[in-house]
């Protein structure tokens, strides 16, 4: 069994230590793949596979999934496409937000890869930030010591506003994602920055206020199939916004629009939402 995590403090020191960790075998990781870059003759299928193996290793804890497409092209083509999402290992200052992570997509095309195209392997910053206080929470909170487990938590939020394209406009100043386990606390950023996620709190841990507060959300859940919705959205006052369906597996990337605000290529790409 895992031992307890005893408060902020440590949740921090690991928060931070996974941080450490990441940068410290990051360089190991690219040079590997620079030497068997060197070595290979060209670009091939195999080289493709440890490049994006590599990629995912990179992350490390910080890695919140990744998914793999069917292979595409004719006959025996072994080509494939994925995609794969992280939180940025690396604490940033930003003025009125304060120390905070992206959330980061990325988009591996072996093919493209092996043809030398700068589309094969892109990288996608976003809208989406995550306070230090809401990864230290996660973490103190679940008694989890892997920040990968926060993937499952956000991703229902992150792939509904992406698919859906839903304007920051319609969101309300203070968002709470309410699921049946915990509740996301989340803030719109001023300037149309983009969405804070602040804080996490655990269903059996509120407060006879927050319950009372939270009642109509978690009823909805409760009268609800466990399939259909993810979570439901409210505002401050508890008043129900919108449901959140369960993730549908779909191609975030495919599914952007030349005016998509949640997300933005980190790579100049021709080609940005990778359809062909």
């Amino acid at each position: 069994m895992n031992q307890k995590v005893s408060g902020e403090s440590e949740a921090k020191a690991i928060l931070k230590g996974k941080i450490r960790q990441i940068h410290a075998i990051g360089d190991e990781i690219l040079n590997a793949y620079a030497i068997r870059l060197q070595q290979a003759e060209k670009k091939n299928i195999s080289l493709a596979v440890h490049r994006y193996k590599e990629t995912l290793a990179w992350y490390g804890d910080f890695l919140l999934g990744h998914k793999q497409f069917k292979k595409f092209g004719s006959g025996k083509s072994k080509h494939w496409k994925a995609e794969y999402f992280a939180i940025e290992p690396e604490l940033k200052f930003t003025e009125n937000i304060g120390d905070s992570c992206r959330f980061i997509l990325g988009h591996f095309d072996s093919r493209k890869f092996c043809k030398g195209q700068v589309s094969g392997l892109a990288r996608f910053t976003s809208q989406f930030y995550f306070h230090e206080h809401f990864l230290v929470r996660c973490i103190q909170r679940f008694n989890e010591k892997s920040i990968s487990a926060i993937g499952s938590r956000v991703y229902p939020v992150i792939e509904w506003l992406i698919l859906n394209n839903i304007s920051l406009r319609k969101l309300s100043d203070s968002n709470y994602f309410v699921f049946r386990d915990f509740i996301l606390v989340t803030e719109k950023l001023p300037k149309s920055k983009g969405l804070l996620f602040k804080t996490i709190l655990k269903i059996s841990m509120l407060t006879a206020e927050d319950e009372r507060k939270f009642s109509a959300a978690l009823q909805v859940l409760v009268n609800s199939a466990v399939d259909k919705y993810a979570a439901v959205i409210t505002n401050a006052n508890g008043v129900v916004v919108s449901q959140i369906p369960n993730p549908s597996g779909k191609s975030l990337l495919n599914s952007l629009s030349e005016n998509t605000f949640w997300v933005q290529p980190l790579l100049t790409s021709p080609d940005i939402r990778f359809n062909g």
